[in-house]
Formats: C-alpha cells, sequence, structure tokens
C-alpha cells in the first residue's frame, strides 16, 4: 500500500505544481502600457540581413539554413561578415532539440558583432509561455523528447538510487521499480525544461526576457534604401490610433515587465498578482494572427506601416499552409513561417535583404539524416569552451511532498 502511495505522490503531488490549466493562462487584464524602458529595437541595417521564421526545435534546420546562407562553416565558426541574422521566435516546442539552438545562438552572436553584424531573436509566444510558467500545452506529447535536452545528466541508476531515497529506503518491486523509473525519468527533465525558463540564474530566462517584441532595421547614415520591420506576430487595430515608434518601444517595454513580473511571482519571489496585459493574449503582437489572414483593413495597415516608418514587415507565428514564404497587403507584410521545423516537415526558408535592394526569397533542400553533420561539432565546442550551468532539480521537495502525504 505503501508503494501504491508513494507512486500517486509521485504522479499526482510533487508535480502538481508544475501543471497549468491552458484557459488560466495569460488572462487579460486593462493595464497601462509601462514606459520606454531604453532598450533599443532599431538598429542600422548592414550589407545583409537573413531572416527566418519559426524554427521550432529543429536544430538541424537552423544548422543547414546557416551553412546556406554562409553564416557558418563546418567548424562553427561565423563567416558571415557583418550580416544581422533575424530570427522571427519561436525557437522552441513541436521537435525534438530546442536547447542546442539557443546554445548556438548565444556562441555565436559575439561573433557576429565581433565582425561588425549580430544575432537578434524577437519575442514570440512559445518562449514567452515557457517563462510564465505554462509548458504542459496541448503539443506536450510533441515536446516530450525536448523536455530532457534542458535536464543534467543522469543515468539509470542514478534514477532508481534516486527512488529508492524517495521511498525512505524501502523495498521496491521490479514492477514499481520500473514505473518509477518511467515516470522519475519524464518528470525529471520536464522539471528541467521548465525551470531553464524561470530559474533567476539561468541564461536561457535572461535571453528570453531581454528580447524585443518589435525591431526595426533602417538605412545606416549615409546611405540610401528601405526601412524594415519585424516580429513573431505582428499588430492588430491596436496599432492604427498609435503608429509610432514611441509605441512600439512602449510594447517592447510592457512585454518584458510583464514576463519579468510573472516569472517573480511563479518562482514565489514576489506575492502581488501580476496583471495581465492585452499584449499576451489572442489580439496581442505575441499570438494575433490578423495580419497572416488579412483580416484588417489594408488602408490602414498602410498607414500603420508608414506611421513606424517601415516599408515591409516580416512575421511568422501563422504556418502557411503552401510551406512557402507568402505576402499580404501588396507585398508590405510578409509570412516567413513555411514550417521550417521537421515536424511540419515544410521549407527551409529565408528571406535575404542586400543593403540598397529588396528582399529575396530563399529555400534550400532539407538535409538527409536525423541529425545535422555540425551537430556533433558544435556538441565537442560546448563541452570545450561554453560554461553554461546546469539547471538543478529539487528532489528535496519532492521528497517533502512525498513524505507529508504518505503520513496524512
Amino acid at each position: 500500500m505503501k508503494a501504491i502511495s508513494t507512486i500517486l505522490c509521485l504522479l499526482l503531488g510533487a508535480f502538481a505544481p508544475l501543471v497549468q490549466a491552458a484557459e488560466d493562462t495569460f488572462l487579460t487584464a486593462d493595464a497601462p502600457l509601462l514606459a520606454d524602458d531604453g532598450v533599443r529595437f532599431v538598429f542600422p541595417q548592414t550589407s545583409r540581413t537573413i531572416v527566418v521564421g519559426d524554427v521550432h526545435a529543429d536544430p538541424s534546420a537552423v544548422f543547414e539554413i546557416a551553412r546556406k546562407t554562409g553564416l557558418i562553416n563546418p567548424q562553427i565558426d561565423w563567416t558571415g561578415g557583418d550580416t544581422r541574422w533575424i530570427l522571427l521566435g519561436d525557437l522552441t516546442s513541436r521537435g525534438e532539440n530546442s536547447r542546442l539552438i539557443f546554445d548556438l545562438v548565444r556562441y555565436l552572436r559575439p561573433r557576429a558583432q565581433s565582425h561588425g553584424g549580430d544575432i537578434h531573436v524577437v519575442q514570440s509566444n512559445h518562449e514567452a509561455q515557457k517563462v510564465e510558467g505554462f509548458y504542459l500545452s496541448k503539443y506536450a506529447e510533441k515536446e516530450r523528447l525536448q523536455y530532457a535536452d534542458f535536464a543534467p545528466g543522469f543515468t539509470a541508476e542514478d534514477v532508481q538510487a534516486r527512488i529508492r531515497e524517495l521511498l525512505e529506503g524501502g523495498e521496491v518491486t521490479s514492477f514499481t521499480l520500473n514505473l518509477l523509473r518511467m515516470t522519475m525519468i519524464d518528470e525529471y527533465a520536464k522539471r528541467s525544461y521548465i525551470e531553464a525558463f524561470r530559474h533567476p540564474d539561468s541564461p536561457y530566462l535572461q535571453d528570453v526576457l531581454a528580447r524585443n517584441t518589435f525591431l526595426i532595421l533602417e538605412p545606416a547614415p549615409g546611405t540610401r534604401g528601405d526601412s524594415y520591420g519585424f516580429s513573431h506576430a505582428g499588430f492588430d487595430s491596436w496599432l492604427f490610433s498609435n503608429a509610432n515608434r514611441g509605441y512600439l518601444a512602449q510594447i517592447n517595454a510592457t512585454v518584458r515587465g510583464f514576463l519579468s513580473e510573472a516569472n517573480l511571482v511563479r518562482t514565489g519571489r514576489r506575492e502581488a498578482p501580476i496583471e495581465y496585459h492585452w499584449t499576451v493574449n489572442d489580439e496581442g503582437p505575441l499570438f494575433t494572427r490578423a495580419l497572416a489572414r488579412e483580416e484588417l483593413p489594408a488602408s490602414l495597415v498602410h498607414r500603420a506601416l508608414d506611421g513606424i516608418g517601415v516599408k515591409t514587415f516580416f512575421i511568422g507565428h501563422h504556418l502557411n499552409e503552401s510551406a512557402r514564404i507568402e505576402q499580404f497587403y501588396n507585398g508590405r507584410v510578409w509570412d516567413l513561417d513555411t514550417g521550417i521545423s521537421s515536424a511540419y516537415r515544410g521549407s527551409l526558408s529565408a528571406v535575404e535583404i542586400l543593403r540598397g535592394k529588396p528582399p529575396q526569397e530563399l529555400y534550400f533542400q532539407r538535409p538527409l539524416g536525423t541529425q545535422h553533420p555540425f551537430r556533433k561539432t558544435f556538441e565537442g565546442i560546448l563541452n570545450r569552451r561554453i560554461d553554461i550551468p546546469a539547471v538543478k532539480i529539487d528532489f528535496e521537495e519532492a521528497a517533502r511532498s512525498c513524505r507529508e502525504l504518505i503520513t496524512e
């Protein structure tokens, strides 16, 4: 009976606080926009810009696009010169490994900057959800593979030893042990995944909180050309009466502020309830699909783009069934979500913008095999050169919860 109680405890008690119901997440509330926090979101164009849509945890696709666009070589050196590489968010979910993509961006960014280039990742709904603490979504089964990528290394023997500790040294039948082993491996990985995006010292959390929701590139001083805007999902009718860059700066600050506040509350470092703003609901800039569905009046969209000073606006988020980059509003809005991840089996794609020239669509063949040949090289580099602290799991908390339930 004690073993059965312990199983129920591990399945329900110790990990229940991690589960967030979808309908309780991202509630809307009336709240004013925060003031501009001074984080830069308008940058000068360099000689070349590469823009990539949602990659959804497919590192092989990212390696291949980076290789085909000349950003990296087989040694994972930055070879893109002064190129700005813009990723339109949703690095996580759907696919099999999101951590490797985060690590690749963190590894390459300073190397790109040393050559006059940079890497920008705009804020997106999937990463925002991880920070807020919501990860057991309707896609949880699809995301199961990538949980373990954030877990510290452990063996089956380690898990078995930990299970015995949780059972306070009691005898365990082979049936119970096997059941607990499968359960605990899965739950340990899930816990590591969510901790990676909410632990205050986690580099992944810091990377996401630092993002801009809106990004603009404009011609460098002394050069001619068009300005371009970038966002994960775009905008809705709320921009029509506030179409200026100052308003975009406030939205950037507000999304950062609310995600930071959500993280403080979810991790118990602040007791005050948080107010969710419309920026993170279905009509907000991380979730809206109004542009990709052409639900807004064209004249108002054109006026809004003129107001923020961009000729063309690039978004992702809305999967194009054609698996091609699609253009809306007379070519002023481009949707780059072509199903890049192998979870969708769409097209590997990018947009290239050369200084003074119009944007061009690029398409590439998907690499053969389950792992890109660059992956092993990069994993070796990670082991040698990058100090990324492992996220620790509070096993003691789980044990305490179990003991409390068993003694009731």
